[in-house]
C-alpha cells in the first residue's frame, strides 16, 4: 500500500493528465484520485485473495494431518538418493485391523 501512495505522489501530474478518468472534467478537481482509489482497491482485493489462499492451504494441511504427525514416508537425502524413512507411518486410532479381518474371511468348507 505505501508503494502505491508513493507512486501516486511521484507521478501525480502524469496520472492526472493521462490516466485520470475525470481528466476531461477539471471542475471535479480529481487530480488522479480516482486512479489512486482504483489501484488501492485492486491491491486490497489481491491481499484478500492471497489471505484466502493461505487460509485454505493451512486448512488443507491441518485436515490432512490433524494430530501433527509427520506423514512423510520417503525423504530425500543430500545426495538426491531416495531412501526409506525410519519414522513409523501414521495409522489412525480409529482403524482396527482385527475388525476388518474378522468380517472378511474365507468361507468354511464342510
Amino acid at each position: 500500500m505505501p508503494l502505491i501512495y508513493l507512486d501516486y505522489e511521484l507521478r501525480r501530474d502524469y496520472i492526472s493528465k493521462n490516466l485520470c478518468i475525470n481528466r476531461n472534467r477539471p471542475e471535479l478537481k480529481c487530480d488522479g484520485k480516482c486512479y489512486l482509489a482504483k489501484r488501492l482497491a485492486e491491491a486490497h482485493e489481491r491481499d484478500q485473495q492471497e489471505a484466502e489462499r493461505n487460509f485454505i492451504f493451512q486448512l488443507c494441511e491441518t485436515l490432512a494431518d490433524p494430530i501433527g504427525h509427520n506423514l512423510s514416508f520417503i525423504t530425500e537425502t543430500a545426495g538426491s538418493e531416495i531412501s526409506n524413512s525410519t519414522e513409523t507411518p501414521y495409522q489412525s486410532p480409529l482403524y482396527d485391523r482385527n475388525a476388518v479381518t474378522g468380517i472378511f474371511r474365507p468361507p468354511h468348507t464342510a
